[in-house]
């Protein structure tokens, strides 16, 4: 792929957020390593709409500031904007060769066919759009970005959320074994055994052709790597190149319980807590915790047993830094309690 995409960004006016307007931007400009997407040139920016009704109101201040041409399309029916849309997509496409890109900002799923459109055409395809978009649209891009991750501060959410318990001294806690079980699934379709080292790129690629929604920050982290590393069930090796390449491959021996740590939860907020040890504070995400004890509400003060990934060094500046990272954690269960 090209090391820098053309694009040509579309915004579908009637079925955008105004708000988020920066953050899509800023989303197409600086790519995607994860996704095999390189950075972004926006060649041509246009918002489609009726701009004679006050639903449009909220993209004006914007036009300027963007520098984006606002395309009038009055509303003779609930189609006009999406068909004035397509038809410039595809006159561009014809029209205006260094455009090698499109980026389609719209929950539509009337877009799929376009985006296939594009496609067929060795064009690629970014599509943005909220987390109710359906799966026929998303599937027909390249890449595809939930807004719900552009936000300019982000709650973690799953998109898929298999049961929740909600306490009110503990957090809400959401299933992910899916997430899991679907990293395990991509890995090994990419190898012929379990030893094998696979480039975290390599996995990025076939994660993207196999979901084009799918997005580490919609389980709270900010890229695959980070993603990855919250799972103990994988091995990560690095080059010393800057930034350094990645590798991975599954683990499959198991530390033995009698070398658990014991400690207690110090915090949990979402998706990330911190275990209390003498040793220090030990990170984790949800991930982290053993399946069966993931229904377990984690307050302040409960006792767990855990595995270190990463001693705690307090020597060091940052709290990234100075804290440790626990895996395979277990839920201490107080049999005489009721």
């Amino acid at each position: 792929m090209e090391k820098e995409l053309t694009f040509a960004v579309l915004i579908d006016g009637d079925n955008a957020q105004p708000s988020l307007l920066e953050s899509i931007l800023k989303e197409i400009r600086s790519g995607n390593s994860d996704a095999n997407r390189p950075i972004g040139k926006l060649a041509l920016k246009r918002i489609y709409g009726d701009w004679t009704t006050n639903n449009m109101n909220g993209w004006k201040d914007d036009l300027h500031r963007f520098g984006i041409r606002p395309v009038q399309q009055f509303r003779y029916d609930n189609n006009a904007t999406d068909g004035a849309l397509m038809m410039d997509a595809i006159e561009i496409i014809h029209l205006n060769p260094r455009i090698n890109a499109f980026c389609i900002v719209s929950s539509d799923s009337d877009f799929y066919n376009l985006a296939l459109r594009i496609r067929e055409n060795g064009l690629y395809v970014l599509g943005i759009g909220n987390r109710q978009t359906k799966d026929v649209f998303q599937k027909a891009c390249n890449d595809f970005v939930f807004t719900n991750n552009l936000s300019p501060v982000p709650l973690p959410v799953s998109p898929k959320p298999v049961s929740q318990n909600n306490d009110s001294n503990g957090q809400t806690m959401t299933h992910i074994d899916s997430v899991e079980n679907f990293l395990i699934d991509t890995y090994e379709s990419i190898t012929a055994s379990n030893s094998e080292w696979v480039k975290l790129a390599k996995l990025g690629e076939v994660i993207k052709n196999e979901d084009p929604g799918f997005d580490p920050r919609s389980f709270g982290h900010r890229n695959l790597i980070s993603l990855i590393q919250s799972y103990s069930i994988f091995e990560i090796k690095s080059d010393d190149m800057t930034p350094p390449n990645h590798s991975i491959r599954l683990l499959t021996l198991k530390k033995e319980q009698n070398n658990k740590l014991k400690g207690s939860i110090k915090k949990f907020i979402h998706y990330y807590g911190f275990i209390e040890h003498e040793t220090g504070d030990y990170y984790f995400h949800i991930s982290n915790i053993e399946k069966s004890y993931r229904d377990i509400p984690l307050k302040r003060g409960l006792k767990v047993r855990f595995n270190v990934f990463k001693q705690p060094n307090l020597c060091e500046h940052s709290t990234d830094e100075r804290n440790g990272k626990a895996s395979e954690i277990e839920i201490i269960v107080d049999k005489y309690k009721c």
